[in-house]
């Protein structure tokens, strides 16, 4: 079920612990799971060179974020690959560098 399996997410990332085997959710309500619980809303999604999608939530009020990977064999679950607790957007898009 949905909600258990998100427990286990919301235990992982209560303490940023680094991806354990076993904790994924389901991808088709995440964006929900993660904006009511986290009040995270997605802020990039690409595709990795080996071929996972990648999702990154972030709250912009509690600077807090979440990775999940989506496995190209297994769409319909995203596994989490980190978290924090201290993230900012970057405005000026390298243009000091």
């Amino acid at each position: 079920p949905v909600g258990h399996l998100f427990v286990q997410v919301v235990g992982w990332y209560a303490h940023a612990q680094a991806k354990v085997p076993g904790m994924c959710v389901p991808t088709h309500n995440l964006n929900k799971e993660m904006a009511n619980r986290y009040s995270e809303k997605p802020l990039f999604r690409g595709i990795s060179t080996d071929g996972y999608y990648v999702m990154i939530y972030f709250d912009p009020i509690n600077k807090s974020w979440t990775a999940f990977g989506v496995h190209p064999a297994q769409p319909h679950k995203a596994c989490p690959l980190s978290a924090g607790g201290e993230g900012e957007i970057i405005d000026d898009k390298g243009k000091g560098l």
